[in-house]
């Protein structure tokens, strides 16, 4: 979990928006932009993991590891809660070796180590579902209130919780229903009050969210004009196969030996006659898709949206591992008389970990390939010499940057115009790094504003709202100045990843280039004028191409 924590690049989408969300002057800030997206429109996004993060945002500093280490820390606890569930429901060979496949799942790691909500999600869909089987067992008063806690922080994490409370509801009347029938009455009837119970005070407890998740524009009756969206998902065997490629398990043979080991491993439970077990591992795996393929949603389905699905799929996998390891065990024991139960299950759950790691591995790789930020920052380097400064702004998390003669400062708090004037006025140029041209004021930062006030200023996207900008302040001979920009702007549209940014960078491209062109028209010299007039329109082109 905590490999690679503090050296991958920080500045995904989902990291900006949670860095611009916690760069906020009090806690009352903080859950009122929670509730708006970086674009401005009402967001769906749960309070609760931005409440915990705020509270440890004053020992993150500048650190992508400490930012990033609430979520690690979570997806620890995920494990732990593997490994008891399997324990509870299968045995604890089952929770141990399912405990150590999710350890190595890419899906878990990846949003192990990014500072989103996700891993809290599935801790506590996890914790509730374990709370939730001991009380109906046991009918213990301190495991009711595990589950009421629990289930309540879910839902305040975030509102895929849902998916987990219909679940637990389903699988609670089905455990009633399994009682009465089995005329064990008068413990069933104690047990259908106490989990009534438990489910009304969740819902009391999750009503305030209730009601603002129905005030969502986009959760409502279909007004006609398409607003509430289409289904989110198909179940079809494709569906599952992308889910699976995402999840990182990305060969059809390992998604097949995976999906296999699934299903044996719901066919021992039932031949062990665990029936709770097996629907709950039933339900838990097939109600969220169902849930989904027919609700109506603007948003496209995401793997992390039912990330807490993914540790009960490996505990079924390591319950086949089990069974494989027992029967081949007792073939050896009909013929030699050798008890090879546990070396067997061990060697068998070696090879499955292996093939995670290895789809770990194509994880990571991936990954760094696709690293834009450290092609944008290597630009800069290049081109930022003596003479210049570079600002970095609190929001902007990265690595130290390694420059020749440019100071570099690396601002710990949002400075005014006039300071920030102050600051750049002495220099021949200046670099911005900064989060850029988000529509809601509340998120804005007085960088943003600054470069947008400031004219000769060019900006220059890496990521969804975050940028580079260059300019000057001290006069400076135009030509130069354009020039300068199109030398770092022809080689960031070079080294642009992902064809949205690589349009974005070419139309900054062909404004400078008009900008050039016109400069050299209004000298009369007409060739140059062309020249750049043909390059502008060629940038142009290329960012028009869908």
């Amino acid at each position: 979990m905590w490999h690679d924590l503090g050296v991958r690049e920080v500045l995904g989408r989902d990291e900006n928006a949670t860095i611009t969300k916690l760069d906020q002057p009090d806690l009352n800030a903080v859950l009122r932009v929670t509730q708006i997206k970086v674009t401005g429109q009402p967001g769906n996004m749960q309070p609760l993991y931005f409440l915990i993060q705020y509270l440890f945002w004053p020992v993150v500093g500048r650190s992508a590891f400490m930012l990033r280490f609430l979520p690690s820390v979570f997806g620890v606890l995920v494990v732990v809660f593997s490994y008891k569930l399997g324990d509870l429901l299968f045995e604890p060979g089952t929770g141990l070796i399912g405990a150590l496949f999710t350890t190595l799942l890419p899906l878990h790691v990846r949003y192990a180590q990014i500072a989103r909500p996700y891993t809290l999600l599935a801790l506590f869909g996890l914790a509730s579902v374990y709370f939730l089987v001991r009380a109906l067992e046991t009918h213990r008063s301190r495991f009711w209130f595990g589950f009421v806690l629990t289930a309540t922080l879910g839902f305040y994490t975030h509102y895929n919780a849902l998916f987990v409370l219909l679940t637990e509801a389903i699988f609670a009347g089905v455990w009633a229903v399994g009682h009465l029938v089995a005329r064990k009455k008068q413990r069933s009837v104690r047990g259908l009050a106490q989990a009534a119970l438990g489910f009304l005070l969740v819902g009391l407890l999750c009503l305030p969210g209730l009601i603002r998740l129905l005030r969502l524009p986009w959760l409502g009756l279909d007004s006609g004009d398409g607003a509430a969206g289409s289904p989110t998902i198909e179940l079809t065997i494709p569906f599952f196969r992308h889910f699976l490629y995402n999840s990182g398990i990305r060969t059809t043979s390992f998604q097949n030996l995976c999906v296999g080991l699934i299903v044996l491993g719901l066919v021992v439970t039932a031949y062990r006659r665990r029936w709770l077990s097996l629907v709950l591992a039933s339900l838990w795996l097939s109600v969220p898709f169902a849930a989904l393929a027919l609700m109506r949603s603007p948003r496209p389905f995401e793997e992390r949206y039912v990330i807490f699905l993914t540790p009960m799929a490996m505990l079924l996998m390591g319950q086949a591992v089990c069974a494989v390891g027992r029967f081949v065990a007792n073939l050896a024991w009909w013929w030699r008389r050798w008890d090879i139960c546990g070396p067997v299950t061990a060697i068998l759950s070696l090879g499955l970990a292996l093939l995670l790691f290895a789809a770990l591995q194509v994880y990571y790789a991936n990954g760094r390939a696709a690293d834009r930020l450290d092609q944008t920052l290597r630009v800069v380097e290049r081109h930022a010499r003596s003479g210049d400064i570079i600002l970095v702004s609190p929001r902007f998390f990265l690595r130290q940057l390694r420059v020749h003669g440019a100071e570099v400062v690396y601002l710990d708090e949002h400075l005014s115009p006039d300071e920030l004037d102050a600051r750049a006025t002495h220099y021949r140029r200046v670099w911005v790094l900064y989060s850029s041209y988000l529509p809601s004021v509340e998120l804005q930062e007085p960088l943003d504003r600054w470069v947008q006030t400031k004219k000769g200023f060019v900006r220059i996207p890496i990521k969804s709202i975050m940028a580079v900008a260059m300019g000057s302040l001290a006069q400076r001979d135009a030509e130069l100045s354009l020039q300068e920009q199109i030398a770092v702007l022809e080689e960031m549209a070079q080294f642009s990843s992902g064809d949205s940014e690589a349009r974005q960078r070419c139309h900054v491209l062909a404004d400078v280039y008009g900008a050039l062109a016109d400069l050299y028209e209004g000298r009369g010299e007409t060739g140059l004028a062309a020249e750049y007039r043909a390059k502008s329109e060629a940038a142009r082109s290329t960012a028009s191409c869908p």
